[in-house]
């Protein structure tokens, strides 16, 4: 059954495309955007977004060297999601 948009739970403020590169980057480790972007054949630009939403919401953090990867809360997610 699906549940009413009214009582979507807080994980579905999440885009499909979020939940796609938390996945990614939890199965090859800390990443660039560009190679993000790569695995899931997106743009750069589109991809740079979802990854300013994942880090606003503290599900990745952003590396010195401009890599992202996941964040305890990022990976608790994951685990729910999947």
């Amino acid at each position: 059954g699906q549940v009413p948009a009214t009582q979507a739970p807080a994980d579905d403020e999440i885009s499909e495309q979020a939940r796609r590169l938390l996945a990614v980057i939890m199965e090859v480790g800390p990443s660039t955007p560009d190679n993000l972007a790569g695995e899931l054949g997106c743009s750069i630009p589109a991809c740079t977004r979802e990854l300013a939403v994942l880090e606003r919401r503290g599900m990745v953090v952003l590396e010195p060297d401009a890599r992202r990867s996941l964040t305890d809360a990022g990976t608790a997610l994951l685990t729910t999601l999947f």
